[in-house]
């Protein structure tokens, strides 16, 4: 978080009149399948990873009073997931093969408020 001073004959910039609030909100899940089938093994496995960071800007007006000029919303959304097969060869080798998926989801939107917030430099 960052809090304006308030003292107005401190700010050197515009934007040192706004109390800028960010938050982080992220949360995982992971499965994991396994599957003997005689000599081979098959693996499945798969998360979801959800995360969000809203913000929100306030400005300072006359009297340091506030006003919500801003909010900033952030979703993210990750689903991966991988998939091998493993068979055991003759002699201690073995051969594998797999697939892996990983898709991101973005969402972003910012609404402002039209309002006026003084110049008091």
């Amino acid at each position: 978080m960052f809090q304006a001073p308030r003292d107005s004959s401190t700010w050197e910039e515009s934007k040192d009149r706004y109390d800028i609030t960010f938050t982080n909100d992220m949360g995982a899940l992971g499965l994991t399948h396994t599957l003997p089938l005689g000599k081979s093994l098959l693996k499945t496995t798969g998360h979801p990873q959800p995360s969000a960071a809203p913000a929100w800007v306030t400005g300072l007006g006359e009297n340091y009073d506030t006003t919500r000029v801003e909010t900033d919303d952030y979703l993210e959304m990750r689903v991966s997931a991988t998939s091998s097969f493993t068979r055991k060869l003759s002699g201690g080798n073995s051969l594998g093969v797999g697939l892996f998926f990983d898709h991101l989801f973005i969402s972003s939107t910012a609404r402002t408020k039209a309002c006026q917030v003084p110049d008091n430099s």
